[in-house]
């Protein structure tokens, strides 16, 4: 560990909550199940420390009395002594780099792994109020950091923390005179390095945000390059970039100059340390009080007890830059679902009648602002039920209650007459399906996404639901079928493509309720007379709900409700509904004025 890892760390700077012992002692937790592992460091540590002192005590001995002796035998066993110390020491260090790097390589699979499954168990509302970005940071950037300086580094510290010891003990025991003087040079070593890990902390700071704004430039002229080029601003866009990329690399320069002026102080400051050595100790040889060989171990040991003291001087620095990591990274995995199944909550029978109802229902995301206002509404078996309205109605809050993405705020939400709370997660989400308004697919082989929602399904039976859905000829169509691969969120598909490989997934995971969120606005018009009869297909003898905007893909439902400022304020069906005044028959002659005027310019 060295002044380099006061560098590391993410974008993000976050104010501290925990305290450094609340910190470490959840860090501590963390790391109690690698306790044979850290014990076994432990005994490695102990070992090397002896060697570590051994090593200049024994060519101490050689000067002091075999060599004045003229002792041959001696001397030549004292020399094997060393190399048998030497090559122990080599083997002991070398295994305890691989155990120490076999426990890192531990605590960053499981802690991923926590994170992971953590993820995949929180609710909805989690990942609204958090970036994906930020959470993607958690998982890799953060973790590492957490390792290299919190976990690896602690273990690194309880090292050089033995090692200072055992040095010091037998610097002591050796002449504790000259151990005294040695020790003089310890604040000064001490006040300096706080000095430049403080700078050096705020200098790689400064670096991190400017690389994250250097990053998020060239993310957005990259996303951007389409627009960016439409407007000639190609000269502007590169001016910009330009200013950015001088900003941080001068602000990498500072950092540099800072971290580059350390060392040479710090061997300065070694160099005192074995000038007061040598000279006291040779004032001491000269007054007989002391051997040649003592003051040469002590020239050894100053050089070894000082790099470890250093070492420890840095920890608090490089523990401040890992703190803001290891603190975002419980703030993950200590944060609790908001929607959990209740303990009595029950499996779903394989057939269910699929009733869903409203009782009372209002929902806020935010307390006290309400998107949804005592909605009391059944949707009966096999009903096509429609409901449009106005962006912000609270038509997708509607449908998101139905999967329990969310609970009500107020009231209830039944399937076949049971509250969804007393329903587990998983099986209600096996007979209520949402097709949501961005088809989503995953990388990897189209089979692979029509499986994802019952791997269990067999190729046959899967040809047979894309065959009967129109897809069977779109996919023979790529190259290689069913076994084409398909790029992260199917950027080499069409947007048609996508929403048929998702409809087809949803028939193949056989639901009993289907909500369709706004499922055809993002369907190209090649697509579209395709993506509509698949959907009649996927909705044929079950019970739906059809969010849309578009009235033309509403007008066969058996009931349309129309939603506004998160209350019902018309219902029934297409004739009905433009037999009286009020919002769907304003939007339907909106929509019938823009046709015409269509037809006019065509």
């Amino acid at each position: 560990m060295g002044l380099w890892m006061a560098r590391m760390g993410t974008d993000e700077e976050l104010e501290r909550k925990l305290s450094d012992k609340e910190l470490l002692i959840k860090i501590t937790n963390l790391l109690s199940p690698y306790k044979k592992k850290l014990f076994l460091i432990l005994v490695l540590l102990i070992a090397g420390s002896i060697t570590s002192i051994l090593g200049p005590y024994i060519t101490s001995q050689i000067i002091d009395i075999y060599l004045p002796n003229a002792d041959v035998n001696g001397l030549l066993q004292m020399v094997l002594f060393l190399v048998f110390v030497s090559l122990f020491d080599w083997i002991i260090t070398s295994y305890r780099t691989y155990v120490i790097t076999n426990l890192g390589n531990d605590f960053i699979y499981d802690l991923r792994k926590m994170l992971f499954n953590k993820l995949h168990s929180l609710s909805m509302r989690f990942f609204v109020s958090n970036q994906i970005g930020w959470l993607i940071s958690r998982v890799l950037s953060d973790v590492d950091v957490v390792n290299n300086i919190l976990a690896t580094g602690l273990v690194t510290a309880i090292s050089d923390l033995v090692t200072i010891v055992s040095i010091a003990a037998f610097m002591l025991y050796l002449d504790y005179q000259l151990a005294l003087i040695s020790f003089l040079i310890i604040p000064i070593l001490a006040a300096v390095t706080y000095y430049y890990g403080k700078r050096a902390r705020e200098a790689f700071r400064v670096t991190r945000r400017k690389f994250s704004t250097l990053t998020s430039n060239v993310e957005q002229s990259l996303t951007g390059v389409r627009i960016i080029q439409a407007f000639n601003k190609e000269k502007d866009q590169i001016s910009k970039f330009e200013q950015i990329n001088k900003d941080y690399a001068s602000a990498e320069i500072e950092a540099a100059r800072i971290t580059a002026g350390f060392m040479p102080v710090v061997n300065v400051i070694q160099t005192l340390g074995t000038i007061l050595v040598l000279f006291f100790g040779g004032l001491k040889v000269i007054n007989g009080t002391s051997e040649i060989g003592i003051v040469f171990a002590f020239v050894q040991y100053i050089t070894r007890f000082f790099f470890p003291v250093r070492e420890i001087t840095m920890l608090y620095n490089n523990f401040q830059v890992a703190a803001a990591g290891a603190e975002r990274i419980f703030a993950v995995l200590e944060a609790e679902p908001e929607v959990v199944d209740s303990p009595d909550a029950i499996e779903l029978p394989e057939k269910i009648v699929g009733e869903l109802s409203y009782e009372n229902v209002s929902f806020a995301y935010e307390p006290g602002v309400y998107v949804l206002k005592n909605i009391n509404l059944t949707i009966n078996p096999g009903e096509k039920l429609a409901i449009v309205g106005a962006t912000g109605a609270g038509k997708s809050t509607l449908a998101a209650l139905a999967v329990r993405f969310y609970d009500p705020t107020e009231g209830v939400v039944k399937l076949d007459g049971i509250d969804l709370r007393k329903i587990k997660q998983k099986s209600l989400r096996k007979k209520v399906i949402l097709v949501p308004q961005e088809p989503f697919v995953f990388s990897g082989t189209v089979m692979d996404n029509l499986k994802y929602a019952n791997p269990e399904a067999k190729d046959e039976e899967i040809i047979k639901v894309c065959k009967e859905i129109g897809l069977h000829n779109v996919i023979e169509k790529f190259p290689d079928g069913y076994n084409t691969q398909i790029f992260e969120g199917g950027v080499d598909i069409s947007s048609g493509q996508k929403q048929l490989i998702t409809i087809a997934r949803a028939i193949i995971a056989n639901p009993s309720v289907v909500i369709l969120d706004e499922a055809m606005s993002s369907v190209d018009p090649n697509t579209e007379e395709v993506v509509h009869e698949a959907l009649k297909k996927l909705i044929k003898n079950r019970t739906t709900i059809i969010i849309a905007h578009r009235l033309s893909t509403v007008k066969e439902s058996d009931r349309i409700i129309v939603m506004a400022n998160g209350q019902i304020v018309q219902q029934g069906t297409h004739e009905q509904l433009l037999q009286e005044e009020g919002i769907y028959k304003n939007l339907w002659k909106t929509l019938i004025g823009a046709e015409q005027e269509v037809k006019q310019l065509s």
